[in-house]
Order: structure tokens, then C-alpha cells, then sequence
């Protein structure tokens, strides 16, 4: 509500006044102004959350100099003044604001909308009961969240859910409280959510960790105590049969042990027991304190729960002898009657030993004594034989009376006719020991066996034969020859005799060897230097020989090396040894036995031959006649200055680098260029036409290069010497120039293209100066000769220069009265100026006997073979004033064929003659040449009803052949080669009229013509198709 009008009537009696006052400064002075209420206001009620209004707040026409007060009031009507309590928020109050006279009243509501601050403790621990779970109230987690306006709820939540058993609340709810479980403890620390809301619905989260801990340890029983007598069988490791440790009461079992002890009911105690409140794993380990198989085993059992806890418990497992061991254990052997001792000897696995009983806790030895009588009735001798039997359980040395202690005598009587058996006599080898001089000692002791004599008992004796000479030098007795004997073979004859007189001899060889390493002496260190030219030193190992010596072979025999390898006796030393380097001598006598030292060499560099890096001294390109880069140039370079330089190679791009390592201050030297390689580059029939004209003054030539690449006999003049050779080489009569190099090669500095044409050639060679520091650049113009036409290819990165046009050539084959003939030719009209290609025919050159070509022109012609025994046919022609072949063929070749062979396949080749046609302009075309087939007017008397088709032809790989016709098939068919060869042959009958054959490079050439010729079976006649293989 505004009351203007009640302010306007205040404002009349003073307006004299106020109109006065305007007339005066006023400062900070506070006027009542008319007021204009918002209907409603929203103000926040701050951090305080006990806001005080303001008029700026609630006014639509607030003022900065006007006097205002501002009432809030409650809903009950009193007054609040200007602020709201917190108790107050979110309700709509009225106020009211009084300025003056001016009155208004609006509604007004004070909004917390700012949102509470959560505060979360970090690390929160809770232990888990015996009944494996626990409740977490929220109020664990909150560190003092708040909220300006107070907190309404705190509540906490999981980020994941649980894994817990039914009844537990694990989802990821907002409750007062989180529930945990034993399965936490794996996931601990679990994340979980701190919720705050206030009461005007303002939240805010924040995150917490809560570990998950088991602090119960497990409960663990052991099985009972077990007492088994020694003669229990069980296996150690292996305890089962003495209880186990269960987790399921339900699982726990009596223990039965089948032992005397436990006699009658054989019940021994019960299974153990292990639980906790989260669950438990048992473990197991065992120790054994046993003596003479008696003592105690102890099993010590261990339960761990989840979280580590441990709790163990031990079961004693003890061993006893019942029934200790005595003499009615023992088996005696009986006494033995031995004729010809069929079982073998006398010893006790044929004679017999005791036998022993329940020894299970005893420790039992036995031994015996022979006393042997070679004077017995029935016999050839006697055996006493006194065994003793001792259980080490029970006997104590010294003691009266003596215990565990048993003793018996058997009767043993031999008769045998049988001799003794030596082990071998075969040859046998020693070495030497302690050699001295070309001498050794050698251990050589005889053994044999005799079927009832005991080997002790045998007599023996021995004579020695040394060196093989066949006669015995030393006689002696007794198996044992031992001493020492040269080096070398001898032979030693054994008599060995048994107690019945019964005796074998052994002649046998044995050869005492030079086992002994020569003594390596070497001198203690050498020195030497490095070639200049290559940095490397070869040097033989005897070199480094200081006197080495050996006990038996002479120093002048003995072999040295570099290893282990006798052979390796050589070794070369490069830029990488130089200082010192260590090196083993190996010495070899002639027994092969060896033995090293180790010594050094110290090698210099007193040439500059292994200095680290090279320097280039002079540098240069090689460019032909059209500036193109020659690749594979030979640079060559002289000095005395620098006599150990040696020349390269342009690379790839034409450049090339003469370095060395060590530069003079100043030098001379002279250097030069060559090429010698593919003479045929660049040379054709149309540069021998250039030369042509050149010599008839048709054209003559303008360049010193043309002069120089025409000369290819190299005479120094132009003529038709120059044409002969070039045409020569392009016909393959001679592979390489007579007097000449493929190239011609001159330093740049003498500028070939500022020589008058036909004047004489510059220098191939210059000398020139170098300096330290520097680098000369030296380039060089490089000419190919028998390339007038400059289409030479200076490197692989230049191209070929050739046409984009290509002109087609044919040939055609035809066998006339037991002959063939080749035809080549154009079907269209050829006007050109010179014209050269290679043909190769699969044919050996002695079935080709003439040659013909048609019209007036100046052809020429070799016939020549490759290596694969083929044929190749170069052919040339060139004419100063052009020439022109009529459509239809120019050439013909003859074969000597007869009616039953056929034409050889034959293509293009680029050796001697690469194909090629050049035009009166000098452009250059590639040439090809196609089959042509002749279909021959005469009949072949077969009904054309038959249709025989091959696909694919021409082709490579397998094909196919196929008869078609309106009625049956019956015939025969042959394949044939070139040369008439026959290669497979069949039958066909079909009554359907429709046959397939199939053919793969299995059975038939890969390339080359073949003939198919089907004969019809009624009639006799037959028709021939061609094949193609490519």
C-alpha cells in the first residue's frame, strides 16, 4: 500500500522551507522518499542463514539518499525487524518499508540455496565379528560436515555392491549405515559415499575408504596321538593313514591304524578340526626323528583364515619295536657241492647267503671269510666260509656279552675240468705318466674269472715282449705288469691257473703313449708395423718361439699355432690391434699333445694407414655428352707425394671421393677416368647410319663427341673400319671393341664441346696440385662409344630414350614338300632408317639352312646360339636415304624339316641386336613380334561336324582340348613337339559327342609349339591344331 497523498499534505507547510534549502549544499543528507514495494521477493539467506533485508532489496524504486525502514513480520503478525532467523527459512513472510509519510508492504521468502559441505574421514576400520559380518553407522565416516542453515540427514552408501550372504544389506543404497561382510575383506578397502542433506534439500557427497578387517584368529584340533610299531608300512611324506584335519564337523572321521598295537579293534584316535568365522585353509608339515626305524614323527598342521591369521597345532606320531630283531630271523645258508660248478663261481650269489626276517627296525651287515684247503676228499679243494651277521640296532662294541652279533660256517667243496676266463685280450692303450724322456709309467693289471676258483686264489704269470720284436724280454709272476715302458706297442703273454690246475693263456698287445705336453717358451713380446697400404701384418705363430722344448720330440719338429687347431698357424693383424695385443702360441709334439704361453705384439702405424677417418682431397662428377651422370666410373690416381692413394668408383648419382688420411701440405698427382663395360649401350643400327652419312657428306658431324664416339676402332680417323666393327658388335660376331673402351673419359677442363669438331682428342689424363685443408673438384666428360646419337644409359637412375609407338612384326610358319619355312614381316607399310632385332628359335642353328631376305636393301644377318643351345638370329639393316618394306613378309628361314615335325616357338630377344626401329628423324621404336597362323585351304577329309578347340591358346599353365560334335566321337590323338617328337598319345570314344581333355606341365613343355593330330577311326583321315605354350 502507498500513502502519497498523506505525505503530500506533510510536505505544504514546509515547501517555502525546502525551496530555501535547495539553494544549499547538503552532504550524506537523508530525505523520505515516496516507496514502491515488490510484490515478492526471493533473497538467499547467506552463510549466516539469518539474512538482514535491505531496502535496495525490496524496492522497486529504491533511492540512495532517501531514509527507509524495513519490517519483516512473522506469520503469527509480530515483528521480526529487518532480518529473518534461520527458523524462518523457506517460509513467505510480509514486510513492510516506511519512508516518511510513504508507506508499502510485499512478500518476501528467505532461500538456503547453498549446499552443505561434506566432510569425510578417509580411513575408517571396522573388524568383523565372530559371526562374520558388521554394521558401519554414517556417523563413523563424518568429519564435521555442516551447512549454513543446519544438517537434516547423514547418510553413507557402497560405490559397488557387496558379495555378502543373504541378510546382509550390501546394495548401493543411502542408508544411516553400511553392512560388511567376511567376502569384503578380498575388496578391502571398500569405496563408499558420504551423503548430507539440509533441510531445505540442498546434498553433497564426498568419498571415504573403509578396511575390512578379521581380527579372530582361527580355532584348530590336531588328530589324536598315533603309536605304530616299526613293522608298519606307510611311506614318508605320505601320513594319511593317521588322521587328517577336516573344516566340516560333519567331515570328522575315527582313525583306524591296522597295527599289532592297536589289536583288536585297531581304532587309533580321531580326525582333527579347524573353523573359523570367515573360513580357514589347512596346511601341513612334517618332521621325522627316527633311529633304527624307531622315534617320532612330528605333524605339525596350520589353519589360516582369510585375512592371515594363523593358529597351528602339532600330532606326534611314535615308533616302536615290538619284537627287537635275534637269531631266529636269520635263514642260514646250507653247505655246497660244487661239480664243475655248473652255477657259476664260488662266490655267495651262487653259493647261497643268509636270509633275514622282520628287520623292519633293524640295521643289518653282513660279511664272510674264506679259508680255502687245496687238499679235500671228493675234491679239488675245500671252502670254509665263516659268515657273521651284525644288527647295528643292538650291537655295542666291547661289551660282554656281545649283543647283536650271530656267526656260522659253511662247507663249500669244488670239482671242475673248466680253465679260468681272462675279462678281454683285446689291444689296449696307457698313457705315459711321469714320462721321462720318450718313456712312461703305466698301471697294467690282469683280471680273469674262474667258474668255482675265487679270483684272489688264481695263480698267474706273465712274459713281456718289447716292442713287438717276438722276443720275450721279461718274465715274471702275478696279474700285475705295472712300470714303466717306451713309448710304442709291445706285447705281454698272460698264463693265468685255477686251484684244479686248470690254466688259459692271453697273448695280448698294449701300446704306451706320449701323453706329455712340450713346454711352451715363448718371447715376451714382439713388435712390428702394420703394410701401409692395407694396415695389416700377417705373421706365423713359430715366430714368437723362444727354445720351446718336449721330452721326446725334437725342438725342430714341433708345430706351432694361434689355437688349439694345429693348422691354424697363420694370423693377420689389422688396424684394430694396434698398441698391444695378446695372442696364445700353441706348441704341438708329434704325439699331437699341446700345450700354450701367452705373449703380446705391439703394432705401429708409422704410415697413417689406420688414422680414424679418411679425407677427401679431391672430389668431381662424370656427366656424358647430355649432362646425365655416369655411374661405375673407375677414377685412378698417381703421387709420389702420396704413393699409397688408392682410386674408386663413381657411385650411383656419377660422384665420386679420392680420400686419404693423411694430406701433405702441398702434392702432386695425376688422375684419370675409366670405363670399359656393355659395349653394346647406346650402340645401334642408327648410329652406324649417322656414320654413314657422316663419311658420304650427307651429314657430318658438329661435335668433338660425335667424333670420338664414331672412331670405334679407335685409328683416329672416321671410316667404314668404324661401321664394319660397330655392325660386328650389334650382330654378335664379337662381344667387346678391338682397340677400344666401351667409354672415353677426359677431364672437363679441356671442354670437349669448345673443341673444333675433328680436331685432335685432349688428354685422357692431368696432373694436378693438392694442398692440405682443400679440396680439388675435378669433373669429367665421359663419351660412349659407337653412340652417335647420345642414347647411351649413363647410370640405372637414366632412362631408356624410346617412342611411346611400337611397331608390330609377324611371323608365320609353313611346312612346304617335307620343309618349313619362317616368314617375318609387316602387314603394314615400313618406311624407316635403319631397323636391327634378335630373334631366338628353340631349335639347334644346324636346322636352319638358308636364309633369304626380299627386296634390294643392304640386310645383314648372324646366326649364333646361347648357352641353352638355342638358336638366335641378329639381323640389321640401315640405309643414309631410308628404306620402305612392302606389307607382307621380308625375311624367310628356311628349316630342315620333314612332314611329321612342326614349327619352333620363337620370340624376341634383346642379345646382341636389341629391337629397335628408328624413324628418318633419328626417333626411336620398339619392335614386336606376333604369330601369325596360316589356315591351310586343304581338306583335312575329317567331317566338320567335329569342332576341336584348346583353351587357353596361346596360354601357360594347365589347358584343356575340346571335341564337340553332333554325333559320337571315335578316334585316336597324338601330341608332338616342334621337332615332331612324339610326347603322349590316347583314344577317345564318346558316344555323347561332347569330350574333354585336361593337360598339365607335368607331362609337356612349358613353352615352345605342340601339335594335336586326331585321327578319325573309321575313315583314317586326321586334323592337326597348333599349341602355343608361353
Amino acid at each position: 500500500m502507498n500513502m502519497h497523498s498523506g505525505t503530500l499534505q506533510m510536505l505544504k507547510g514546509i515547501l517555502p522551507v525546502l525551496a530555501t534549502l535547495l539553494f544549499i549544499p547538503m552532504l550524506n543528507a537523508q530525505y523520505n522518499c515516496m516507496v514502491s514495494c515488490k510484490s515478492y521477493v526471493e533473497i538467499s539467506a547467506g552463510h549466516s542463514c539469518n539474512p538482514t533485508i535491505h531496502p535496495w532489496q525490496v524496492l522497486s524504486n529504491y533511492q540512495t539518499q532517501c531514509n527507509y525502514q524495513v519490517t519483516v513480520f512473522a506469520p503469527s503478525g509480530y515483528s521480526l525487524g529487518n532480518s529473518v532467523p534461520s527458523s524462518f527459512v523457506g517460509q513467505t513472510l510480509n514486510y513492510s518499508v516506511v519512508s516518511g509519510g510513504s508507506f508499502c508492504m510485499g512478500s518476501i521468502k528467505v532461500v538456503d540455496d547453498l549446499a552443505p559441505i561434506a566432510i569425510c574421514d578417509l580411513d575408517t576400520r571396522v573388524s568383523l565379528s565372530s559371526g562374520g559380518s558388521a554394521r558401519v553407522n554414517a556417523t563413523a565416516f563424518d568429519d564435521g560436515s555442516y551447512d549454513n542453515c543446519g544438517l537434516a540427514s547423514v547418510l553413507i552408501a557402497r560405490k559397488v555392491p557387496g558379495n555378502c550372504p543373504p541378510g546382509i544389506e550390501d546394495d548401493t543404497q543411502f542408508r544411516p549405515y553400511v553392512e560388511v561382510c567376511c567376502n569384503d575383506i578380498y575388496s578391502s578397502p571398500l569405496q563408499v559415499r558420504l551423503k548430507v542433506t539440509d533441510h531445505s534439500g540442498n546434498t553433497n557427497e564426498c568419498w571415504a575408504e573403509l578396511y575390512v578387517d578379521d581380527k579372530l584368529p582361527p580355532s584348530i584340533k590336531c588328530p589324536s596321538d598315533i603309536t605304530i610299531s616299526c613293522d608298519y608300512d606307510y611311506f614318508s611324506g605320505d601320513f594319511s593313514d593317521f588322521g587328517k584335519v577336516v573344516t566340516d564337523p560333519a567331515s570328522r572321521e575315527i582313525i583306524v591304524i591296522n597295527d599289532p598295537f592297536y589289536a583288536p579293534d585297531f581304532v587309533a584316535g580321531l580326525d582333527g578340526i579347524a573353523t573359523d568365522n570367515c573360513g580357514v585353509s589347512v596346511s601341513e608339515l612334517f618332521t621325522e626323528q627316527l633311529d633304527c626305524g624307531q622315534g617320532t614323527i612330528k605333524r605339525t598342521f596350520t589353519a589360516k583364515d582369510p585375512g592371515g591369521l594363523t593358529t597351528s597345532c602339532t600330532q606326534t606320531i611314535t615308533i616302536i619295536d615290538l619284537v627287537p630283531f635275534n637269531e631266529t630271523n636269520i635263514i642260514w645258508p646250507a653247505d655246497v657241492h660244487l661239480n664243475e660248478c655248473p652255477n657259476g663261481n664260488t662266490d655267495p650269489e651262487t653259493t647261497g647267503k643268509p636270509i633275514f626276517t622282520g628287520d623292519h627296525c633293524s640295521i643289518i651287515g653282513t660279511s664272510y671269510k674264506d679259508w680255502v684247503f687245496t687238499v679235500a676228499e671228493g675234491a679239488c679243494f675245500k671252502i670254509l666260509r665263516k659268515w657273521s651277521v651284525l644288527d647295528w640296532c643292538q650291537y655295542i662294541p666291547n661289551k660282554e656279552p656281545v649283543t647283536g652279533l650271530w656267526s656260522y660256517t659253511q662247507v663249500i667243496k669244488v670239482q671242475t675240468m673248466n680253465s679260468p676266463v681272462f675279462d678281454d685280450c683285446d689291444p689296449v692303450e696307457f698313457c705315459g705318466q711321469n714320462s721321462s724322456g720318450c718313456s712312461g709309467n703305466i698301471i697294467f693289471v690282469k683280471n680273469a674269472t674262474d667258474d668255482c676258483t675265487p679270483d684272489s686264489l688264481l695263480n698267474w704269470s706273465y712274459m713281456i715282449d718289447l716292442g713287438s720284436t717276438g722276443r720275450y724280454e721279461i718274465v715274471g709272476q702275478g696279474n700285475d705288469i705295472s712300470g714303466s715302458y717306451p713309448f710304442g706297442t709291445h706285447r705281454v703273454r698272460w698264463t693265468v691257473q685255477d686251484l684244479c690246475g686248470n690254466s688259459r693263456v692271453c697273448v695280448q698287445t698294449f701300446t704306451v703313449k706320449d701323453c706329455k705336453e712340450p713346454s711352451p717358451v715363448c718371447y715376451h713380446g714382439l713388435s712390428s708395423v702394420v703394410m701401409p697400404i692395407s694396415g695389416e701384418l700377417t705373421l706365423h705363430a713359430e715366430v714368437f718361439d723362444a727354445a720351446s722344448f718336449d721330452n721326446c720330440t725334437p725342438s725342430e719338429n714341433l708345430r706351432f699355432a694361434f689355437s688349439n687347431n694345429p693348422s691354424d698357424s697363420l694370423k693377420t693383424f689389422t688396424c684394430d690391434n694396434l698398441d698391444s695385443t695378446e695372442v696364445e702360441i700353441w706348441v704341438f709334439d708329434e704325439s699331437g699333445n699341446s700345450d700354450f704361453c701367452r705373449t703380446y705384439i705391439v703394432l705401429r702405424d708409422n704410415h697413417g694407414a689406420c688414422l680414424d677417418s679418411l679425407i677427401t682431397f679431391t672430389s668431381g662428377l662424370v656427366f656424358d655428352p647430355n649432362r646425365a651422370l655416369v655411374s661405375d666410373v673407375d677414377i685412378h690416381f698417381t703421387s709420389d707425394d702420396m704413393p699409397y692413394v688408392e682410386g674408386t668408383n663413381t657411385d650411383q648419382w656419377g660422384g665420386y671421393d679420392l680420400q686419404w688420411y693423411l694430406i701433405p701440405d702441398y702434392a702432386n698427382g695425376t688422375i684419370g677416368a675409366s670405363k670399359n663395360d656393355n659395349p653394346l649401350n647406346g650402340v645401334t643400327s642408327f648410329d652406324l647410319l649417322l656414320i654413314q652419312k657422316h663419311i658420304t657428306g650427307l651429314r657430318e658431324f658438329t661435335t668433338m663427341e660425335q667424333y670420338i664416339a664414331a672412331d670405334i676402332n679407335n685409328d683416329g680417323l672416321i671410316t667404314v673400319e668404324d661401321i664394319w666393327e660397330g655392325r660386328r658388335l650389334i650382330l654378335g660376331n664379337q662381344t667387346e671393341f678391338s682397340n677400344n673402351n666401351s667409354w672415353r673419359i677426359f677431364p672437363e677442363v679441356f671442354s670437349l664441346k669448345e673443341q673444333a669438331a675433328g680436331a685432335e682428342y685432349p688428354p685422357e689424363e692431368i696432373r694436378y696440385s693438392i694442398f692440405k685443408d682443400s679440396v680439388v673438384i675435378m669433373n669429367f666428360d665421359a663419351v660412349k662409344i659407337g653412340d652417335v646419337n647420345g642414347s647411351a644409359r649413363a647410370s640405372a637412375n637414366s632412362s631408356e630414350q624410346r617412342s611411346l609407338f611400337e611397331r608390330e612384326l609377324f611371323w608365320t610358319f609353313e611346312n612346304i614338300e617335307g620343309a618349313g619355312r619362317i616368314s617375318v614381316g609387316s602387314q603394314d607399310l615400313l618406311h624407316a632408317a635403319s631397323l636391327q632385332f634378335t630373334m631366338q628359335l628353340d631349335i639347334p642353328p644346324h636346322i636352319i639352312y638358308n636364309i633369304d631376305f626380299s627386296g634390294e636393301h643392304d640386310w645383314h644377318y648372324n646366326v649364333l646360339s646361347n648357352s641353352q643351345g638355342q638358336t638366335l638370329i641378329a639381323v640389321s639393316l640401315f640405309d643414309k636415304s631410308g628404306f620402305s618394306l612392302e606389307s607382307g613378309s621380308f625375311m624367310q628361314i628356311e628349316l630342315d624339316l620333314d612332314e611329321s615335325q612342326f614349327a619352333p616357338a620363337l620370340r624376341l630377344v634383346d642379345f646382341p641386336a636389341t629391337a629397335e626401329l628408328a624413324e628418318l628423324d633419328g626417333a626411336a621404336q620398339t619392335v614386336s613380334l606376333t604369330y601369325l597362323d596360316i589356315v591351310s585351304e586343304e581338306s583335312t577329309g575329317i567331317d566338320r561336324g567335329i569342332e576341336i578347340k584348346v583353351i587357353p591358346n596361346p596360354g601357360s599353365g594347365p589347358f584343356s582340348v575340346f571335341f564337340r560334335s553332333e554325333s559320337s566321337i571315335n578316334g585316336s590323338y597324338i601330341i608332338t613337339d616342334g621337332l615332331g617328337r612324339e610326347l603322349i598319345n590316347g583314344s577317345i570314344l564318346e558316344e555323347t559327342g561332347n569330350y574333354e581333355l585336361q593337360f598339365d606341365n607335368t607331362v609337356l613343355p612349358h613353352s615352345g609349339f605342340l601339335y594335336l593330330r586326331f585321327i578319325h577311326r573309321v575313315t583314317g583321315q586326321s586334323e592337326t591344331v597348333k599349341i602355343l605354350r608361353l
